[in-house]
């Protein structure tokens, strides 16, 4: 396989650009650079002598990439960091970058990442209990699975993976521990292949919400991303715009509400609202909803990239 057919394929990468009203000489933010894919295509519409890109990823193999990427396509006018998307307010004001014209976050996990065993996050592959976006954060999937409680690990696969047996699941899990270490995939996907009632087992793969689970609490996926949402409204300019690709309905379900709150129409999550954007004078800063529904990938999209069947597009622009 050549080295331009192995990147991941980032999805949406029309509507994306589309959404965001890429302008040539505009300043953008990829909060989740991933391979590129955004990156690239956002570079390709900018004029190269007066647009700029930012991009942000946590994961130091994926800076590495798409940096070697982006080189051999020929730009300069970007910046990739290692940092994670909930700081970006202290990213941006180290670089002196007070606002942008628009930003993207993509939640998803790469192909790359997903089909490295060495990182633990498919259920596919047997590997390691890593699950670390960070690979210098403390704590593994391993170690969340081996010091949590039974009620701890049952709180976290309903609420993370919305698992109507969690407690069952639970239970099963600090059992197996007594006996060995749960260290490796295959010997947790063994542990629910198990536990799993027969109905779940015949509607996709039984591990998958519980991967989902232990990814989003080894990762503080949710606690991040609110944070990522609130720093992104700050950053942005009178006209800017922030596109948000979820994959799950945990993550939309926070997108959602923000923008909504932001837009003057919801109040649901505290966290969030408590921190809505303020003009100098004090004034709240208004923001319009652009998707008052969710983007989706068409039928043509899902053939060619199956990632994309799952993925929402929610944008907001400040006005």
């Amino acid at each position: 396989m050549s080295m331009n057919n192995s990147f991941h394929r980032s999805v949406l990468v029309p509507e994306v650009l589309n959404t965001l009203r890429v302008k040539r000489a505009g300043v953008y933010v990829d909060a989740t650079v991933g391979d590129g894919g955004h990156t690239l295509a956002l570079l390709q519409r900018l004029d190269p002598d007066q647009g700029f890109v930012y991009g942000i990823d946590q994961d130091p193999m994926a800076v590495r990439i798409a940096a070697s990427r982006l080189q051999r396509a020929g730009f300069d006018n970007f910046r990739l960091i290692r940092y994670n998307f909930c700081d970006m307010t202290s990213c941006f004001a180290r670089l002196g970058v007070t606002a942008v014209d628009g930003i993207i976050f993509d939640l998803g996990l790469s192909q790359r990442q997903l089909d490295d065993e060495r990182r633990g996050f498919s259920y596919h592959h047997d590997g390691p209990l890593d699950m670390r976006i960070d690979p210098s954060a403390a704590v593994t999937a391993a170690a969340v699975l081996a010091q949590s409680t039974e009620q701890q690990l049952a709180n976290m696969l309903s609420d993370y993976g919305e698992l109507r047996y969690a407690r069952r699941l639970a239970r099963s899990i600090v059992r197996a521990r007594c006996d060995h270490k749960i260290v490796t995939t295959q010997q947790l996907v063994s542990i629910i292949k198990h536990t799993a009632p027969s109905r779940c087992r015949r509607v996709g793969h039984p591990a998958r919400r519980l991967f989902q689970a232990l990814r989003i609490a080894v990762n503080r996926e949710l606690t991040t991303l609110r944070h990522g949402l609130i720093a992104a409204a700050h950053l942005l300019q009178a006209g800017g715009r922030l596109v948000v690709i979820s994959f799950h309905s945990l993550e939309d379900r926070i997108v959602k509400h923000y923008f909504r709150a932001l837009a003057g129409r919801d109040a649901t999550e505290k966290l969030l609202t408590r921190d809505l954007p303020t003009t100098t004078a004090g004034a709240p800063v208004r923001f319009r909803l652009v998707t008052n529904r969710p983007v989706t990938a068409s039928h043509r999209q899902v053939l060619g990239n199956r990632r994309s069947r799952s993925a929402k597009l929610r944008a907001i622009e400040r006005l």
